[in-house]
């Protein structure tokens, strides 16, 4: 399974972390592409970052990380401050380059790769990620020298409802036009109450188990070419599912299911 690094209760959910392999500075480029259910993100995520910052040190000694998000959560007021505050940047190519380059020392960006379009697809015993057409986070770590660690969250897409909306019914065409227009995604989704478990907005008390790959080594490559970035992108996709397959009986997820890459 790993070793096991850290539980922590954030109240509704509890996180916990398993490490295949140990992380070392100096670079490293953390990748998540499962989207913390879309309104967990919200509730619990900024909660997970403010009580494991302080013993960030211990499980990953020598790394200072950061969490890249959208250029609109620096626009608003008290936001802002919450992300800072809690190590967040702009997810802009600019932005996590400086974090990876602005000194010798160990530093771990963690980006979301499937975004608002994986929001969608996060339904209960879902494995779909938006991943297949991603390719600027290989291209950035080759030009930085980053190395990528795959990561999957198990059991995150089960703490939330979210309507039918199959791709290609009226739901989804709907959804999407908003997510065109407003960058992130008009998620319609249920939890449970403060005095009732059927309905609310808070999620539902179920474990999330988050299983970190063993790092891919990554030779810095100032122009890297197509076929380069492709490379990398395909080994990154090999180990994420993998990693998926190698952890999937310990989370009660049968040896059939297979995770789907769109």
């Amino acid at each position: 399974m790993g070793q096991k690094l850290a539980a922590v209760d954030c109240g509704s959910v509890l996180l916990t972390i398993f490490l295949s392999k140990s992380l070392k500075p100096p670079r490293f480029l953390l990748v998540t592409t499962t989207s913390l259910a879309p309104i967990l993100m919200e509730f619990s995520a900024m909660e997970f970052s403010v009580q494991l910052e302080p013993g960030f040190a211990k499980l990953f000694p020598g790394i200072t990380p950061s969490i890249a998000t959208l250029n609109i959560q620096f626009m608003l007021p008290l936001r802002r401050e919450l992300n800072m505050a809690v190590g967040g940047i702009s997810s802009s190519k600019e932005s996590i380059t400086y974090q990876l380059n602005r000194d010798k020392g160990g530093r771990a960006v963690v980006i979301v790769l499937g975004g608002a379009e994986e929001a969608l697809d996060a339904h209960p015993h879902s494995f779909v990620l938006t991943l297949k057409h991603r390719m600027g986070f290989a291209k950035l770590a080759l030009e930085t020298g980053a190395h990528l660690v795959p990561i999957y969250s198990f059991g995150e897409n089960d703490v939330y409802n979210q309507i039918s909306n199959e791709r290609g019914s009226w739901v989804r065409e709907i959804q999407e036009r908003i997510k065109h227009i407003i960058g992130f995604s008009p998620v319609l989704f249920n939890g449970r109450g403060i005095f009732n478990y059927s309905f609310g907005l808070l999620p539902y008390r179920k474990p999330i188990n988050i299983v970190f790959g063993a790092p891919i080594p990554v030779k810095k490559v100032e122009k890297p070419t197509r076929e380069q970035v492709q490379e990398l992108h395909d080994q990154y996709c090999d180990a994420l599912t993998k990693l998926f397959d190698n952890h999937k009986a310990n989370y009660g997820i049968s040896e059939d299911m297979k995770l789907t890459i769109l």
